[in-house]
């Protein structure tokens, strides 16, 4: 198995990154899901995680409070278990 390297379309065999990544973790998470759309669900979860990875490497964590980052996981949760539940249900 090749590791995706340089510019993000490609990898060492040249394979794009985008199938493997796809393959390794929309194509699993649709898998699981339930309801319409698990595709689309499944994609869009992952660029919603991959969003707030960026972010957070970016922003300055070691400024966020314990309540802030509860407060952060609370709102962020929500928004991800909006795109799991086949019903849009953030509970």
């Amino acid at each position: 198995m090749s590791r995706c390297s340089g510019p993000p379309t490609t990898s060492a065999s040249g394979r794009p990154c985008r199938r493997r990544s796809a393959r390794l973790f929309v194509d699993r998470l649709a898998g699981l899901l339930e309801g319409p759309d698990t595709r689309l669900r499944a994609h869009l979860t992952g660029a919603q995680l991959l969003g707030v990875i960026q972010a957070w490497t970016i922003m300055d964590p070691e400024g966020v409070t314990d309540a802030a980052l509860d407060r952060a996981i609370e709102l962020y949760g929500a928004s991800l278990q909006c795109l799991i539940s086949p019903d849009g249900d953030t509970r």
